[in-house]
């Protein structure tokens, strides 16, 4: 089932997806890692933040330390405009072992929105 909402979401049929993500979180209430997906997916759509909210909290609490469940959730809070938070929970993710190009990222534009250019530049070099 994971797979094929996943499918759906990368041949961006959102809708198909999350419904199909959601019957695989029925047949697997512990997956933090379908949770994740499905919170990244409603982030897409500011009239989703609530939901996709619900979905990175259930994540987390299954797995505190899911990077990409951290770091949606830092997305969730820069939408949000709660920038400080946002920044706390991409350093938390970067202080987990994995792959944090798009953490880096992330960050470099918020420090940009922040008008913190020279943190910027150097996330926007890592």
């Amino acid at each position: 089932m994971y797979k094929l909402g996943w499918a759906y979401v990368r041949a961006k049929k959102f809708t198909d997806g999350v419904e199909v993500l959601k019957e695989a979180i029925i047949l697997e209430p512990e997956n933090s890692e379908v949770l994740t997906k499905i919170g990244e997916v409603l982030l897409r759509d500011e009239d989703n933040l609530e939901e996709a909210e619900n979905f990175l909290k259930r994540a987390l609490a299954l797995n505190p330390e899911q990077t990409e469940a951290i770091v949606s959730m830092g997305r969730l809070m820069e939408k949000r405009e709660k920038n400080e938070k946002a920044m706390e929970m991409y350093h938390k993710a970067l202080k987990l072992p994995g792959n944090h190009v798009h953490t880096y990222f992330y960050l470099a534009v918020l420090n940009e929105k922040m008008e913190f250019y020279r943190k910027a530049i150097n996330h926007f070099k890592k």
